[in-house]
């Protein structure tokens, strides 16, 4: 019993001495539910995907951030694996008719989809890619 005992006390004093196993990293969208104005944060994994794009509850695709440099409202954006913005303050580009335009990211209340992909032109499925949904109101 006392070989028991020392056994624990020897285990516990080590682990310890290690301390606590570090807890795995948040990834998401920090509120998941926000309005006009609130201050959002993005955390990703480093190194992360190119890309950043956000789809509307219209089901309409805003390029926020994209590889090909025509979208980059996210300075820093490879570098970092957090971003703070405001909602008000968000924009990217949607393409209508194949022409280019700069738009606000949230307009209309609803759910959104933070979209993270090297290229942002594939579906979801897209195997270096991370979605995170939100809910929005003006």
């Amino acid at each position: 019993m006392r070989a028991v005992l020392v056994l624990i006390t020897m285990l516990a004093l080590a682990t310890s001495a290690l301390g606590a196993a570090p807890s795995a990293p948040h990834y998401g969208v920090s509120p998941a539910k926000f309005r006009s104005g609130a201050t959002v944060t993005l955390t990703v994994p480093n190194p992360h995907p190119k890309g950043l794009a956000v789809k509307t509850p219209q089901g309409a695709w805003v390029y926020v951030v994209d590889g090909s440099a025509s979208a980059g409202f996210l300075q820093g954006f490879v570098d970092k694996d957090h971003f703070t913005f405001k909602t008000s303050d968000l924009k990217g580009v949607t393409y209508r008719d194949g022409k280019r335009h700069e738009r606000k990211v949230f307009v209309e209340a609803g759910t959104y989809q933070f979209y993270l992909a090297d290229n942002l032109e594939t579906e979801p499925s897209n195997i270096n890619a991370f979605t995170y949904q939100v809910s929005y109101k003006p």
